[in-house]
């Protein structure tokens, strides 16, 4: 034993398996929560596929595990979640500014609005 509970031989792949597990867990948090709005009904099926695949890659075994492309995942679940997002934020009412990917430090949260996604027209 190597003081992680497992045989020294595997600590090492151990190591490289968990940061790519994380991420995997935490897309299935994210997943998970789309599920929960309403507003993105239309988008249900494919987050439950989403989901279910995500899964999967975690049950995989530790050398398949690190031949999984994260960021192809990723970039999958991302482009999802920005539907998901849209679908919610139209449902927003009055007008919307877009902060994504703008630098909100220091900034009063209670002054700023939730982005209305641009094909969603006027309220």
């Amino acid at each position: 034993m190597d003081g992680t509970g497992a045989a020294s031989g595997t600590a090492p792949q151990m190591f490289r398996v968990f940061p790519i597990m994380r991420a995997l867990h935490e897309l299935l948090a994210y997943l998970a929560e789309a599920l929960t709005q309403p507003a993105a009904r239309p988008l249900q099926h494919e987050r439950t596929l989403a989901l279910d695949d995500t899964e999967r890659l975690t049950q995989l075994e530790s050398e398949e595990i690190l031949n999984v492309d994260l960021a192809a995942q990723r970039g999958t679940i991302n482009r999802l979640l920005l539907r998901t997002s849209e679908l919610v934020r139209a449902e927003v009412p009055g007008p919307t500014e877009d902060h994504r990917g703008a630098d909100l430090m220091e900034q009063n949260s209670r002054e700023l609005t939730c982005a209305r996604p641009p094909s969603a027209g006027p309220p």
